[in-house]
């Protein structure tokens, strides 16, 4: 009875060892699973900053490009202002020399283009001196 007992013991020692043996081995899988997860989370966050960072330099290149058109247009319009001005003011000059200075005087004050072309228009239009008078100081943009 004995020796059944010491080989009962034994046998149980040899499955103690396997199962101990096996749980190593699932440990060591896991960990081993669990360092191939972490090293595609990785790349997935390298991938990602990496993608964050051209979209981020696309995105001040687009501001940039975004940036220098508005200013184009505004230098545009501001010279196409100017321009407009100084057709109003050379068409009273040469049409009423006498309101020379007044129509610099009221166009200068005047900063959108529609606006300058509508008085323009109206001057243009103008029958004589004292129309064009009334037209420019009564005008309001």
């Amino acid at each position: 009875m004995l020796d059944n007992l010491l080989e009962q013991a034994q046998f149980i020692q040899e499955i103690k060892k396997r199962a101990a043996e096996e749980a190593a081995e699932e440990a060591e899988a896991r960990v081993a699973a669990e360092k191939a997860h972490a090293a595609k989370v990785e790349a997935l966050v390298a991938k990602t900053q990496a993608l964050l960072t051209e979209l981020e330099v696309r995105l001040a290149d687009q501001e940039a490009r975004l940036a220098a058109e508005a200013e184009a247009r505004t230098r545009d319009e501001e010279n196409a202002v100017q321009t407009t001005q100084e057709m109003v003011v050379g068409l009273i000059e040469g049409r009423f020399p006498s309101l020379a200075a007044l129509a610099q005087e009221r166009v200068r004050q005047v900063r959108k283009l529609e606006d300058l072309r509508r008085l323009g228009r109206q001057l243009r239009k103008a029958p004589d001196e004292a129309t064009a008078r009334f037209v420019l100081e009564t005008y309001t943009a």
